[in-house]
């Protein structure tokens, strides 16, 4: 008989009740619910972040798959080195990878792949990450700005079966720039995150309450401003400034997270409303005790 827990036997997934464990219910006690089959989509991902990207594309989604009983996807985010443990796997994601030590566990994965399953090996994306056409302003494009990081990320990502993107137009990008597939998985907003917030009446009161003087937000990532004050270089909310200084008494302008260092003085004269970022789970209710009647996200 095999010992399953000997040196090179495959790693197995532990048994539950639910997904029918080996260890037999006894016939004298009574099921408390139907046993539905043991799940055959298995999948592993290694997230690069656990910020909103992560959450978007790689936490929120594998949470709702795995408990909806469609699938059981595992997350890491360290490299795991022993092929024993992608046995069952279907496919397996990589977020965002793009150094030397990356390209060498893609190797591996790619390497496991072609000798054992056969699983996919996926590349996820969802931002731009070729220093070229990265924004001079945006704070994360120093960590894109070395050339061997950009080609290593190419060789990683020939080493996949699909990219995966948010939009077509990140689709065509990527796939024009390394020749590999790519699929839109579009990022949807999970309903127990932001859902209970949208009330037709709350819409209707803030109108009436702020119509003399509307209320508009910018509520966004700072990395679409010019938070390091390089000179020359016009950020996304740039070309709009002079209109909100102009129009400063006319509608209350309210940010969240990042504001513009040339809007400082009207932050602290209190002409301009600020409130700090929030963490991921807190920002729905944040955002929503803003009372904006206009919110602004650039893309």
């Amino acid at each position: 008989m095999n010992n399953p827990y000997v040196l090179g036997a495959p790693a197995l997934p532990f048994g539950a009740p639910v997904f029918g464990s080996p260890i037999t219910q006894a016939q004298s006690e009574p099921a408390l619910s139907p046993t539905p089959a043991a799940p055959t989509n298995m999948a592993m991902s290694f997230a690069a972040d656990h910020g909103g990207c992560g959450f978007w594309r790689i936490h929120w989604p594998e949470s709702l798959i795995n408990s909806s009983g469609k699938g059981v996807i595992t997350n890491s985010t360290i490299m795991l080195l022993d092929p024993r443990y992608y046995a069952a796997a279907k496919s397996v994601k990589i977020q965002r990878q793009v150094t030397e030590p990356q390209l060498q566990f893609v190797k591996f994965l790619r390497d496991v792949s072609n000798k054992g399953n056969k699983f996919k090996l996926y590349y996820e994306i969802d931002d731009v990450i070729f220093p070229e056409d990265i924004p001079l302003y945006n704070k994360s494009r120093a960590a894109f700005v070395d050339p061997i990081i950009g080609k290593t990320a190419i060789e990683i990502i020939k080493h996949c079966d699909a990219i995966t993107c948010p939009t077509k137009f990140m689709a065509d990008y990527y796939t024009a720039r390394t020749g590999v597939p790519s699929i839109v998985v579009p990022n949807y907003m999970p309903k127990f995150w932001i859902d209970r917030f949208y009330s037709k009446k709350k819409i209707t009161d803030n109108y009436d309450q702020n119509k003399k003087r509307p209320r508009i937000g910018y509520v966004g990532s700072p990395t679409h401003l010019n938070v390091d004050r390089t000179l020359g270089i016009q950020d996304d909310i740039g070309p709009f400034l002079p209109f909100i200084r102009k129009t400063v008494k006319q509608y209350k302008w309210v940010f969240m997270g990042g504001v513009p260092y040339e809007l400082f003085d009207l932050v602290q004269s209190g002409d301009i409303e600020y409130t700090p970022w929030k963490t991921l789970y807190e920002y729905a209710y944040a955002f929503d005790a803003l009372n904006l009647n206009v919110a602004i996200a650039p893309l």
